[in-house]
This record gives C-alpha cells, sequence and structure tokens, in this order.
C-alpha cells in the first residue's frame, strides 16, 4: 500500500513540474498582435477578409537574443556606461552585454548598428534611447553601439547635471 501511494506522489509531483515547465517553455508574445487591415486597403468585393493580417512573424526575442551591445560613454558623466549596461543586462532581454567603456565626450546619443542590425538599433532606441541618432558602421567589435551622449546623461540622473 506504501508503495503505489509513492508512485501516486510521483506521478503527480511529475505531472505539475511538466505543466510548469511546458507553461514557461511557451511563452505569450506581446509582439504578436492581430492587425487589423487599413481602411485604404482594396476589398475583394467589398467584404472583410476572413483571416485578419497579422504582423510580421517574430520569435521572442529575435531582435535581441544574442545580439552583442556595447555602451560607451561620451557625455562626461562617470560611471553611466557602466550604469547604463548594468540596468540593460538586468532586463534580462537576451543581449550579450559587453564592458561598457569611454568614447570622446559628444552632446547627442548615437547608436552604431552593423549591417543586418537597423532594426536590432531601433529596437534598442525604442527601449532605452528614443532621442537617439542611428548610424549604420562597423566602427566597433559588437553588433550595437551606444555612445552616450550628454543629452542622454542629462535625463538619465538629476545629479549628472553641473
Amino acid at each position: 500500500m506504501g508503495t503505489s501511494a509513492l508512485r501516486v506522489a510521483l506521478v503527480a509531483a511529475a505531472v505539475i513540474l511538466g505543466a510548469v515547465g511546458l507553461s514557461k517553455a511557451i511563452a505569450s508574445n506581446p509582439s504578436k498582435q492581430i492587425v487589423p487591415a487599413s481602411p485604404s486597403a482594396p476589398q475583394a468585393g467589398g467584404t472583410p477578409s476572413p483571416t485578419p493580417t497579422k504582423t510580421l512573424p517574430t520569435k521572442k526575442g529575435s531582435l535581441t537574443r544574442g545580439v552583442t551591445v556595447k555602451i560607451l560613454n561620451g557625455s562626461g558623466a562617470l560611471g553611466l556606461a557602466g550604469d547604463t549596461t548594468n540596468t540593460i543586462k538586468a532586463a534580462h532581454l537576451g543581449y550579450r552585454m559587453k564592458p561598457p567603456g569611454d568614447a570622446p565626450q559628444t552632446s547627442t546619443t548615437v547608436i552604431y548598428y552593423r549591417p543586418g542590425f537597423q532594426q536590432a538599433a531601433q529596437r534598442l532606441a525604442q527601449k532605452y534611447f528614443p532621442d537617439a541618432t542611428l548610424k549604420q558602421s562597423t566602427k566597433y567589435k559588437a553588433d550595437l553601439a551606444v555612445v552616450l551622449g550628454t543629452d542622454f546623461a542629462a535625463t538619465a540622473s538629476p545629479s549628472a547635471s553641473p
């Protein structure tokens, strides 16, 4: 009688662990949204399409997962590149963060992206650097290199301005 109760408990634990594992493996993706057809889109016969138009299919994190990012401080604010690197790393978005560094002082934040990484640069800008300028470049040994300017330092912390 004790052996069958143990077996039942083991099976129940395995089922629960499997369900938890599956729920984590099949995460919802907010970037996959159904978008209605534009009002100006031609409709065959004047009736709506039976299948809604979807946004381009993307895997979760495909614009972040494995993308190397280097943050460079061009603002003159002490520790800003390190703090920014830690903030992005702590968000667990899949970026591979390179050690922070320094750059010549600049007034504007620029995201340099390697060929093929423009969409990834746009995603990073949207999330963390909305006022940044994007430029294609092979100057840095990272897929994306962010040179923080004084414009970013002014918004990053109230103590950043003298």
